[in-house]
């Protein structure tokens, strides 16, 4: 903007206070008087009465532009800020020097400049005494109970294992809210849906996962199409139940001025069912807590960047895992997790980071010992103090600026050191040891732990550039433990990268219902490992658990052809699965069809067989020219042959 002198007509024409009559500062005819914040008027009388019952301690600058109108008044503002909330209305004074305004009616509306911005103050950092000592390890070792009931030891075949997670109860309230929300889109429209569609659409969406295509409607294509997938829904039906499948009512959303207004209002009753039935199966004693990113392409503002995951842009999860990648809780990122609200009175506010750690781990039980890992974006020393009390230890890298008055070495010093060096330090805080260590590997690695020290030493191998092979170097033992425990949520991740669901979709929460129905897959096919694992241990068999993709074929089969069952849940005592098991390992022997879809009473129709076939119950030895429909198995059928009774009942 540039400069200019003023002519002399110009500063007699300001000094009589006559603007242009065109001019549009005029103040019209009823216009109040006094000082405009915020939009509001407020009379000087009330400004004087409040600035006279305030103290200079008490007030805090937050805003930075005021407007003055007044005529023929003198009025003296200090350097002071001011902030009340008289009838629930704010009312704020930027800084202003000390000086009279005389401000004419006539006159143009004072503007104050904005004033820089105050930058926030730091917290203050704790005050923490470190000394060269070593932590103490007793009373440390595992006191949780990690064997699996009865009830989920019950669970013998995959569709019986990922029904105890995705319910009955959860399918009948996805069928309501879908056939709501065919009646808000078009009330005249004739969607119909039942349970059992809704187990077929999973089983495909599943089978789509195992049997990549690039077009959805290929999969009815009688050259690229699967068979399965054809006899289990017309494509019309569904594209029609993906059209109209719905999670919550919209019309139960608050609105987003609402203090109430849950962003994740659409999926919430999935995502809470399905944590507190994760968190029913007994917790292992290592856990870990880590970022999991639900990959997408959708424009939603929910969608985060992070540059360190194979799948950069996506939905943002916390995740809680076991060591073996079993999810226990989770929560996904929506921007309100942090508010009072979602926090517990007796839970201290330890940030946004720490705040995940605290949240998540609600469902491990006090005074057992278990044992979390985190890394450097949760790790702080207030938090490692409150997981300690509640008897829950805890270990994970630091960043260094956490850390006050440590007694560890200065990285930039520290690295001029030979690669192996170590240095470690206490911290006795509230009754509670933190142990800090510094290791030098290719950078400098600090970590914070409450349970475990650096003794005993073990050897690593590293590439060596001045000696152009493979050196031995000393590694600590918290570094050893540190790497074995803290791999969960990737390893859940690469679970998750094979035979995923790739349904597009234009509508967000559908892509997290999908993450989420393959992270109950995954969860189920670990459980079907564990169980197994348990069975052998006690009852020392030798029996090997199904392969992930094996597993994944196997429930969406099930999920496809199964009906309502009939029969109650529990162990398979009876001697016709053995039987049918070896009467399939038969040379030219067709596979049988799981108990799941044997057993569910559902359309088995006997059928005129265009082959002779020996008969597939165990124990009979004839020929027949009956087979099931379903099943597509020879049954003897006919007067004093029960063969088709037996083979669906027994």
């Amino acid at each position: 903007m540039c400069r200019r002198h003023l002519f002399d007509k110009e500063i007699v024409q300001l000094l009589e206070n006559e603007p242009p009559s065109d001019s549009e500062d005029d103040l019209e005819s009823g216009d109040e008087q006094g000082i405009y914040i915020d939009d509001d008027i407020v009379g000087l009388e009330e400004l004087d009465k409040f600035l006279e019952n305030i103290d200079d301690d008490e007030l805090d600058p937050f805003l930075n532009s005021i407007n003055l109108l007044d005529s023929n008044l003198d009025i003296n503002i200090d350097m002071r800020d001011v902030e009340c909330e008289p009838d629930g209305q704010s009312i704020s004074l930027p800084n202003f020097i000390s000086k009279k305004f005389k401000l004419d009616v006539t006159t143009p509306p004072f503007v104050a400049k904005p004033q820089p911005k105050v930058k926030n103050k730091k917290k203050q950092k704790l005050d923490i005494s470190w000394k060269r000592e070593k932590l103490s390890t007793q009373n440390v070792e595992f006191t949780g109970d990690f064997e699996l009931s009865h009830e989920i030891l019950n669970l013998s075949t995959p569709y019986q294992i990922f029904g105890y997670f995705f319910q009955d109860d959860l399918i009948e309230h996805i069928v309501n809210e879908s056939l709501i929300y065919s009646v808000q889109i078009n009330p005249n429209n004739n969607f119909k849906l039942i349970s059992n569609d809704v187990k077929k659409y999973l089983g495909v969406c599943l089978l789509m996962g195992l049997v990549n295509i690039s077009n959805i409607r290929k999969y009815w294509s009688p050259n690229l199409g699967n068979q399965i997938i054809q006899e289990t829904m017309s494509v019309n039906q569904f594209e029609q139940i993906r059209q109209f499948i719905h999670f919550n009512n919209n019309n139960n959303m608050l609105p987003k001025d609402h203090v109430g207004h849950d962003r994740l209002h659409k999926i919430r009753p999935v995502m809470e069912t399905l944590k507190k039935r994760f968190a029913s199966i007994p917790l292992e004693e290592a856990l870990s807590i880590d970022e999991q990113l639900c990959s997408t392409k959708a424009r939603h503002f929910l969608k985060q960047y992070l540059p360190m995951k194979p799948h950069k842009w996506g939905y943002k999860f916390f995740v809680l895992c076991g060591v073996s990648g079993f999810s226990y809780n989770f929560e996904m990122y929506s921007g309100q997790e942090n508010n009072d609200a979602n926090r517990y009175s007796w839970e201290p506010d330890f940030g946004a980071s720490g705040n995940v750690v605290v949240r998540l781990c609600r469902i491990i039980p006090k005074n057992m010992n278990y044992k979390v890992y985190f890394d450097n974006y949760y790790t702080s020393v207030p938090l490692m103090v409150y997981m300690k009390n509640r008897k829950i230890c805890s270990l994970g890298t630091v960043r260094r600026n956490r850390l006050n008055n440590v007694l560890l070495p200065n990285e930039k010093d520290f690295l001029k050191k030979p690669r192996g060096s170590s240095d470690y330090c206490l911290a006795n805080i509230n009754s509670q040891e933190v142990f800090a260590t510094c290791w030098r590997d290719n950078k400098v690695v600090t970590l914070l732990s409450t349970f475990v020290e650096i003794d005993p030493m073990s050897k690593v191998k590293r590439f060596s550039k001045t000696e152009n092979k493979s050196i031995e170097i000393d590694c600590p033992h918290i570094v050893s433990v540190y790497n074995k425990h803290m791999g969960g949520v990737d390893l859940l991740d690469s679970l998750l990268g094979r035979q995923k669901i790739k349904i597009r979709s234009r509508k967000w929460y559908l892509r997290i219902f999908y993450h989420l129905l393959d992270v109950t897959v995954v969860n189920s096919w670990l459980l079907h490992k564990r169980i197994i694992a348990q069975k052998n241990k006690t009852r020392g068999n030798v029996e090997k658990p199904m392969t992930l993709a094996a597993f994944k074929e196997d429930l969406a089969i099930s999920l496809c052809k199964v009906g309502q069952s009939t029969f109650t849940r529990g162990r398979p005592s009876n001697t016709i699965e053995n039987a049918l098991i070896q009467k399939s390992k038969k040379p030219n022997a067709s596979k049988p069809p799981n108990q799941d879809i044997r057993m569910d009473h559902i359309e088995h129709w006997p059928i005129d067989a265009p082959t002779r076939s020996r008969c597939k119950m165990p124990g009979c030895k004839g020929y027949t020219w009956q087979a099931c429909e379903k099943c597509q198995v020879g049954l003897c059928t006919g007067k004093g042959k029960t063969c088709f009774k037996k083979y669906h009942t027994t």
